[in-house]
């Protein structure tokens, strides 16, 4: 490999395979993420709920965790020209699956298989890592992650608009397609002008490591050890799919993939072993040595700073809006704005990365991007509704320079470790930043409506100093799925936040402090008070579906009236007679009549 500087510009040798490179990583990612953007569009098509687009999106990421493990190693024995060509072929056949679906069930295996393709990052690490000298890795790197990663948002700024010129109606669909297809096409300029190796290298190809090689009997138990995050992660999927929120899986079908994801785990280690008990039944020689324990660790530093990042972008929007929606006039869609400055830094900030790792080192760079992003995390955690707009995107682009960074340091390390396993490595260390997201999102769910809806406990009661944005926000998710008794502790004594509490659904807000000897006659006064205003909301509600139920029975007799000749007591009975055969309510055949009026008009 030449040492030789490159630039940007550059078409010919290790460039080009850069270029082409990051571009295919590029178009993965709009292909991964195309549906995001149209979601509303796709809502309204075909009439799917709120909570079958929230499957789909947890579909989206269940087979990149394991699909990243396959690919490192399958690119470690094919080679990257294959291999991201057959990747993007193949993704494109589910992409015109979901841009043609008919029904819920079809979107949800296309989403699932097209998780697939979040594995071809893994392809590109491998070959720029073949491609370039240890002393330019860094930069090169994160040039191709960086750039690549911008292709979710490419197609979140894109492909709407692209879907209004094709059709109202059906845009979305021409505008997904159209990036399978884009995906097909690349997939032969991939194959037709990429190599595996540059040519003082051209015959390393049939030298290639046996994947999952380790150099010693504890680099073997910790690589077991690492997998133990991965297959978790995915059994929490798929236990999240079974919890009365999602209800996809039934009972036995959950117990089913509980036991395959174990089973997998169970071959997975014995592969391991058994591809290790001769190799390490004598000494290694010192060529083919390396210590996981560096996997390992740049393994968990990613999920920490990718799967941070997934969670925190996926919450930052509402948390925003929650904030500032009364204080600053934030509207919604001016949040998601926003938010976005949280991943906009990646093509500068990614690159950059890995140019420092190259200079000044990579363990020095890694643990200063580290040490800003917690600085950055813990500036953000104090992020309040006085605060100004501009401070707030400042603290989020100060955080996201050094979360991006920190990712390009990482990918710096890997291709470095074992050259002819890149591909492993890089997959298991990109599996662990997906399996992050999992975990981060779980962790900060699990102490909200998980618990409540496990629990279904009778009252809940916080001790804090001051109701924050964030414990707002989860009150009122709380009030709307979960009704029940909230009585919060507080030092707080603001009239402004004393009506944001009351607002969020909080039934008792104390301000003098919390002391045992009155805690139990506050709560149950809180307990008492909540039935109380439930039994009266319940019966505005009874009244108001009541006088609802009247004005459609009017409308019915009147239409029977008219289309049959019936005087009032006569639509009345025959109205009465349709709702007992059918077994429904009054009310309810009254808007069936109605409906089907309207609709035969």
């Amino acid at each position: 490999m030449s040492a030789r500087s490159f630039t940007l510009f550059d078409c010919q040798g290790k460039t080009k395979i850069l270029h082409l490179s990051w571009i295919a990583f590029f178009i993965s990612f709009v292909v991964w993420f195309n549906h995001a953007p149209l979601l509303l569009s796709i809502q309204h098509s075909l009439g799917i709920s709120s909570r079958e687009i929230e499957i789909l999106l947890l579909l989206n990421v269940a087979l990149t965790i394991p699909a990243r493990v396959i690919v490192g190693m399958v690119v470690d024995r094919l080679g990257a020209k294959i291999t991201y060509s057959v990747l993007l072929a193949l993704s494109s056949l589910p992409c015109f699956m979901f841009a043609f679906a008919q029904n819920f069930e079809q979107l949800a295996w296309a989403r699932f298989l097209l998780g697939f393709i979040g594995a071809g990052f893994v392809v590109g690490v491998r070959i720029i890592g073949d491609w370039f000298p240890s002393s330019q890795i860094g930069t090169a790197e994160g040039v191709y992650a960086g750039w690549g990663n911008f292709g979710a948002a490419f197609a979140a700024i894109s492909l709407p608009s692209l879907a209004f010129l094709f059709d109202d109606q059906d845009g979305w669909r021409y505008a997904i397609a159209l990036t399978g297809l884009i995906a097909l096409l690349f997939a032969w300029v991939y194959y037709q002008n990429v190599e595996n190796f540059p040519p003082e290298l051209a015959g390393e190809q049939s030298k290639q490591a046996s994947t999952m090689e380790v150099s010693s009997i504890s680099d073997l138990f910790l690589y077991m050890l690492s997998l133990i995050p991965l297959y978790a992660s995915l059994a929490i999927l798929i236990w999240k799919l079974h919890t009365p929120e999602f209800a996809v899986l039934d009972l036995i079908n959950t117990c089913f993939l509980q036991g395959l994801v174990t089973l997998t785990f169970l071959l997975h280690a014995y592969q391991l072993v058994k591809t290790n008990s001769v190799r390490l039944s004598r000494p290694v020689a010192s060529i083919y040595q390396y210590r996981y324990s560096q996997v390992f660790i740049l393994a968990i530093t990613y999920l920490i700073t990718f799967g941070s990042k997934l969670a925190v972008l996926s919450m930052l929007p509402l948390f925003l809006f929650n904030t500032f929606a009364e204080t600053q006039q934030l509207s919604m869609q001016n949040a998601g704005l926003l938010a976005s400055s949280f991943v906009i830094t990646n093509i500068i900030a990614r690159p950059l990365g890995g140019l420092l790792s190259d200079r000044i080192g990579r363990r020095l760079a890694l643990f200063l991007f580290s040490t800003g992003l917690t600085a950055g995390y813990s500036l953000m955690a104090f992020i309040a509704s006085d605060w100004s707009l501009w401070l707030t995107v400042f603290i989020i682009l100060f955080c996201s320079v050094f979360m991006q960074a920190a990712e390009g340091a990482i990918f710096a390390f890997v291709p470095l470790i074992r050259r002819p396993i890149t591909g492993e490595v890089a997959g298991i260390v990109g599996a662990y930043g997906n399996a992050g997201a999992i975990i981060f999102l779980f962790l900060s769910n699990i102490q909200s409506l998980e618990i409540i809806n496990q629990l279904q406990p009778d009252a809940v009661v916080l001790n804090l100093y001051s109701p924050n944005a964030a414990i707002l926000a989860m009150l009122k998710q709380i009030n709307q799925e979960y009704p029940l008794p909230v009585i919060m502790f507080a030092e707080d004594q603001q009239t402004e936040t004393i009506n944001k509490v009351i607002r969020s659904g909080v039934s008792a807000y104390i301000v003098d402090g919390l002391e045992p000897r009155r805690l139990k006659s506050i709560i149950e006064i809180a307990i008492a008070r909540f039935h109380e205003q439930q039994a009266l909301k319940d019966e505005l509600q009874k009244t108001r579906n009541q006088l609802e139920d009247r004005k459609f029975i009017d409308q019915a007799k009147a239409l029977l009236i008219k289309s049959k000749g019936y005087n009032e007591d006569q639509a009345y009975h025959a109205l009465r007679k349709l709702a007992m055969d059918r077994k429904l309510s009054l009310g309810e055949m009254a808007r069936n009549v109605v409906a089907m009026a309207d609709l035969l008009k």
